[in-house]
């Protein structure tokens, strides 16, 4: 997990498969080592900012950096076991202005097979 301003970014790597959220961005793809550890995604909306990246993971084991292509800076990740190993000041609520009126007249008799 890092933190990118004011919105968190997650990343999960198991093997060499790959998904990155980073505020309204959700992205996946691969792990890879290409001469270096690289990431290489695509993001659903189209978004290219992280879209490909070079790793470096920190010496002690905890942290991972990632230097993307396309952003001016870096992110480092910390990983996470627990909640406690979480960076401070991420945000912790729902965003506000969330829709809250659900559509009615939906039909509940659909046809089953």
């Amino acid at each position: 997990m890092a933190k990118s301003g004011d919105e968190a970014v997650i990343l999960s790597i198991s093997g060499k498969q790959a998904v990155l959220m980073a505020g309204k961005h959700i992205c996946n793809g691969e792990y890879a080592d290409m001469g270096g550890k690289m990431l290489m995604l695509k993001c659903a909306d189209g978004n290219t900012e992280r879209s490909a990246g070079k790793v470096t993971l920190g010496a002690d084991g905890k942290t991972l950096t990632v230097d993307w292509d396309a952003l001016a800076k870096n992110d480092t990740f910390v990983k996470a076991t627990s909640p406690s190993d979480l960076p401070s000041g991420l945000p912790t609520s729902l965003p506000s202005g969330l829709p809250t009126d659900l559509p009615s007249g939906i039909p509940t008799d659909l046809p089953t097979g």
